[in-house]
């Protein structure tokens, strides 16, 4: 085909188009207009000379490997369980004249016993003690004199027959001793004796002087029974203040006494 053929051709075809397609091959050829421009000027350079570029460096470049970027952790708040809190205003005093300067007082002086300088042992205590230290014992003043024991027996009957029941009233005295039935003994003389429980007191160890006891009225009562056959009889009574307490004691004593019975009779 010539080249008004093809001319005429192409002006069909284009008058057989729709607007938008028209619209879209006028795009089409404004960017390839566009595109083949830009290859031209990147070819050409843009119609001037090509210039060097030189980086000039004294010192060596040295690679350093970049830091790992640190990950910052966090610590979750921890929380505490309670009451709620209210924060109340706080009401501050005025302020008041400011204290005098006063120096504080001198601390007291203390004065303690007075030490010997060559310090010796102290002897014990040896008043109304039981230390051996103290040597032999001894009262301190001496006691007054002992007082001795009374044993008084009054027999009722006192000519009884046989088989009679005998009654026997003992009174005991002591005048610097007190009076029990300690150690009592009862020995009606035909052969049959009567002996109380015996109770000896444990003396302390006494050593050094002593302050002696104080004297104590003594007087006690006692009674005793016994059957006779016939005959003539002399009963013993024996108390002791000896062995009570106060032990040792200066005024402990010990005594007897006796009396007759005649029974008589069928």
């Amino acid at each position: 085909m010539d080249e008004p053929g093809q001319t005429h051709a192409a002006a069909k075809w284009w008058r057989g188009l729709s607007g938008a397609w028209r619209a879209n091959v006028g795009l089409y050829c404004l960017a390839t207009v566009a595109l083949v421009a830009l290859v031209a000027q990147i070819v050409t350079g843009g119609g001037r000379p090509a210039q060097r570029v030189e980086v000039a460096s004294r010192a060596p470049i040295t690679t350093a490997p970049s830091p790992r970027p640190q990950i910052p952790t966090t610590t979750p708040p921890t929380t505490v369980a309670g009451p709620p809190t209210t924060d109340a205003p706080t009401a501050s005093a005025p302020p008041g004249p400011a204290a005098p300067n006063t120096p504080p007082a001198p601390a007291p002086l203390t004065v303690g016993p007075s030490v010997p300088e060559n310090p010796t042992t102290s002897p014990p205590v040896c008043r109304n003690s039981t230390k051996p230290d103290c040597g032999p014992f001894y009262w301190d003043p001496a006691p007054a004199p002992n007082q001795p024991l009374n044993v008084n027996v009054t027999p009722s009957p006192s000519n009884p027959a046989p088989n009679d029941v005998v009654t026997f009233t003992v009174k005991v005295t002591d005048a610097d001793h007190r009076v029990t039935n300690n150690c009592a003994q009862a020995n009606f003389g035909d052969g049959v004796v009567q002996s109380l429980p015996c109770t000896h007191a444990q003396c302390f160890d006494a050593h050094g002087p002593w302050d002696p006891p104080p004297q104590t009225d003594g007087d006690a009562t006692f009674t005793f029974r016994h059957q006779y056959g016939q005959g003539t009889f002399a009963p013993t009574f024996t108390f002791h203040t000896d062995f009570d307490l106060p032990c040792p004691s200066p005024y402990g004593s010990a005594g007897s006494g006796q009396t007759t019975v005649r029974v008589s009779g069928p």
